[in-house]
C-alpha cells in the first residue's frame, strides 16, 4: 500500500504535495503538524511491504533534528521492511543498504541555482558599472598609479557607479582581467 508523507514548507506548500500524491495513487496521506508530529509516527502505522511516498526525502528529515534520530529513522524502517520513494527523483530505497544511501541524500546538500553551493548567487557587474570603472581605469590623467585608479573605483564618491558599493570592492587583477593594461607605467 502505498502511504503519503506532506511536509509543508516554503516553496513546497500543502496542496501541492497533496496534488502530487493524490495522482501517484496514495491511499493515505499523512500531514505533518495536523496527522502526526514526526515521520517514525507515520512508520509505526505502517506495515511489512508498505511504501512510503514523499516529495523529496529530505522532507523526511525534521528541521534541526540531530543526525542520531535520522540514523534511528533509518533503522526503523529497515526493521519493519518499508520501502521509500521519492517522487522528486523517482527513486525507490529499499533494503537495509538504499536506505542508508537515502540517509546521505537526506543529508547532502540540495541543487539548486547556485549548483548545489550554499549561499546566494553572486551579484555580477552590470554593464554600466563595467562602464564607469573603465573610464576611472583609463584615466591617466587623474590617477598617475593603478592603485590610485582602483582605490578611485571603490570610494564613496564612484562606488555606485562603479557596483562596489553592491556587488564588491574592485582590485587591481580583477581591472587588469578585465580592461587589460592601464598604460601607465608601474612602480
Amino acid at each position: 500500500m502505498d502511504i503519503g508523507y506532506i511536509r509543508p514548507r516554503k516553496g513546497l506548500d500543502k496542496t501541492t504535495q497533496s496534488r502530487a500524491l493524490e495522482e501517484f495513487g496514495c491511499t493515505h496521506i499523512w500531514v505533518a503538524g495536523e496527522h502526526c508530529d514526526t515521520v517514525t509516527e507515520v512508520a509505526d502505522s505502517m506495515r511489512a511491504g508498505d511504501r512510503l511516498v514523499v516529495m523529496g526525502v529530505r522532507l523526511l528529515r525534521e528541521p534541526r533534528e540531530r543526525l542520531t534520530k535520522l540514523h534511528d529513522m533509518i533503522a526503523h524502517f529497515s526493521a519493519i521492511d518499508v520501502t521509500v520513494y521519492d517522487l522528486a527523483t523517482s527513486t525507490e530505497y529499499a533494503g537495509e543498504t538504499e536506505l542508508m544511501r537515502m540517509g546521505i541524500d537526506i543529508l547532502a546538500a540540495p541543487k539548486g541555482p547556485n549548483n548545489g553551493k550554499l549561499g546566494r548567487p553572486r551579484l555580477k557587474y552590470t554593464d554600466s558599472h563595467i562602464a564607469a570603472a573603465e573610464v576611472l581605469w583609463r584615466d591617466i590623467k587623474s590617477y598617475r598609479r593603478n592603485r590610485d585608479a582602483v582605490h578611485a573605483m571603490n570610494d564613496d564618491v564612484h562606488a555606485k557607479e562603479t557596483g562596489a558599493a553592491t556587488v564588491g570592492a574592485w582590485t587591481e587583477r580583477r581591472a587588469f582581467d578585465r580592461f587589460g593594461a592601464s598604460g601607465r607605467l608601474t612602480g
